[in-house]
């Protein structure tokens, strides 16, 4: 896990943290224990999609935003 930016403003109580996850790591556990009722955790994933079409096959880069 290393961690990127963090920002913590006491007033607004605004606690933000970005940080890069190794995907074969344990830091999701570690997350996963720092988080608690009411918070939210926004990841970004790249994926490689094939489309398959009539003797032609499509590789498209996307990208995915999921906010828990």
């Amino acid at each position: 896990m290393k961690i990127i930016k963090k920002v913590i403003n006491y007033k607004k109580k605004v606690f933000c943290v970005r940080m890069n996850l190794d995907q074969e790591s344990d830091d999701v556990w570690n997350v996963y224990n720092l988080l608690s009722i009411d918070d939210y955790i926004t990841g970004t994933c790249h994926r490689k999609v094939k489309k398959e079409g009539v003797g032609l096959t499509k590789i498209e880069n996307k990208t995915f935003t999921c906010t828990l």
